[in-house]
């Protein structure tokens, strides 16, 4: 199916048309859950030279693309780039980053793009907390999930909700602490 929609992205630049950010981002977004993190990526490229201007929403599907390949700190440096260039960067893409280093098990990356969200006035929010909570119960760290849990919930002033308890109760039962 992606194959197709290349063709057609192909064709319209070869007519010289170019084609909208909407059709770009639903081709990007397409090939990204399609496991062709290559192409996306190459696609982008194109989509940049065509002089169209990313939107936030095209910067997500890039980072999910870069993360999806295992390169969790390339992702990071296109974030870096993309905002270099005046590019508007909010917490979804910031959660992708964090997504992306819980996949990885990556507990100190994912801390780390939580402190760059708040060093850059970017607000942190449920899905944000929920992802370190997962990154810290998937390394058996299930007492300091639960900590951050109460952090979110006193200090942070986050509502949680099921979802969030539920990751802290597949914690406690990955690490056989049922009592």
């Amino acid at each position: 199916m992606t194959r197709h929609a290349l063709h057609v992205f192909n064709e319209m630049s070869k007519l010289g048309w170019t084609p909208s950010l909407r059709s770009s981002n639903c081709l990007l977004a397409k090939l990204v859950l399609a496991g062709e993190g290559d192409t996306t990526l190459m696609v982008f490229e194109q989509v940049l030279k065509m002089g169209i201007v990313p939107d936030v929403y095209m910067i997500s599907i890039v980072v999910n693309a870069h993360c999806r390949e295992g390169s969790v700190e390339c992702a990071e440096r296109f974030v870096e780039k993309m905002e270099g260039m005046g590019v508007e960067v909010n917490v979804v893409v910031y959660n992708a980053l964090v997504g992306g280093y819980v996949c990885k098990g990556g507990v100190d990356g994912a801390e780390r793009v939580l402190s760059l969200m708040s060093g850059r006035g970017v607000e942190r929010n449920v899905v944000t907390w929920t992802l370190l909570m997962k990154c810290y119960c998937r390394q058996g760290r299930v007492d300091e999930a639960e900590r951050l849990l109460r952090r979110m919930k006193e200090d942070e002033g986050v509502v949680v909700d099921d979802r969030v308890y539920g990751v802290l109760v597949n914690g406690y039962c990955q690490v056989g602490r049922m009592d």
